[in-house]
């Protein structure tokens, strides 16, 4: 909040500068985008979240060196003191340093209140923070832990289910997929997938309509959940976490629990199916 208000007050700083016309724009170009999203956000349907004005950051970027700009030497040769060193033509080296120095402190006092946010985008698991800076939505799911569990039990053949929600803020199944990836192991097959979230165009994936006819036989299952968007007693049942005609064709084909792994939000089970 510190650095917006700092950037807001400086951007609105440039209106005094000597670029008049080139402030106006850059203002509205930061300014009007915003009204038109929070208008829009009045509906049904909300877009008020800070990812979704991130556009409007280079505008501000430009009123905020507009303002900088306006610290010329020759503006500032007419505070007293500067104003007899001041020759015509030349500002004076006196007023051209205060100007520089000026400059630099605008720029190191916003970072330095700025510091903090910097920080907390970047500590582990930071980019589960959607709503950053609100809190809600900052729970914490460790897909690295998560994905280095499967990446050192699996085995060839092994197939794997993610409880995926309506919403689907979380992504467990993209999470751990990305991180999968990254350790150079195969991938378990997902074996209710249908289609992948950038295929159906949103944050869900189209899951198979017909889950015996998916499961072809997988003789060991990961199961991957995010705690909180589990139901209750998934700790003990994993298969409560995923869909209910899912978990009906597992428990038909006879997969119980074999291991469970408690990563920092997020739950993986290996399920092995029981002899006879």
């Amino acid at each position: 909040m510190a650095v917006a208000i700092a950037v807001i007050l400086l951007g609105l700083l440039s209106l005094a500068g000597t670029n008049r016309r080139a402030a106006v724009y850059a203002l509205a170009c930061a300014i009007l985008p915003t009204l038109v999203i929070w208008i829009a956000s009045q509906g049904s349907t909300a877009y008020w979240f800070a990812r979704y004005l991130l556009f409007t950051l280079p505008a501000w970027a430009v009123a905020v060196g507009l303002a900088v700009a306006a610290l010329h030497p020759a503006r500032l040769t007419r505070l007293p003191g500067l104003r007899q060193r001041a020759t015509p033509g030349s500002p004076g080296r006196a007023a051209s340093a205060l100007a520089a120095a000026a400059a630099v402190v605008v720029v190191a006092v916003i970072a330095v209140i700025g510091w903090p946010n910097q920080q907390a985008i970047r500590q582990p698991e930071a980019h589960n923070w959607w709503s950053y800076p609100n809190p809600v939505g900052d729970v914490p799911a460790d897909y690295t832990l998560a994905a280095s569990v499967i990446a050192a039990h699996e085995k060839p053949g092994d197939g794997i289910v993610y409880q995926v929600s309506d919403s689907n803020h979380w992504m467990p199944d993209n999470g751990v997929e990305y991180y999968l990836r990254l350790t150079g192991k195969p991938e378990p097959r997902d074996v209710f997938l249908a289609k992948t979230p950038a295929q159906t165009g949103s944050l869900q994936p189209a899951e198979c309509a017909n889950p015996a006819a998916c499961l072809h036989g997988q003789p060991r299952l990961w199961i991957v959940y995010v705690n909180h968007l589990a139901p209750a007693g998934s700790s003990r049942d994993p298969l409560a976490a995923i869909a209910p005609g899912q978990a009906a064709v597992l428990r038909a084909r006879g997969y119980a629990t074999a291991q469970q792994y408690e990563a920092d939000g997020i739950t993986v089970v290996l399920m092995t199916v029981r002899a006879g």
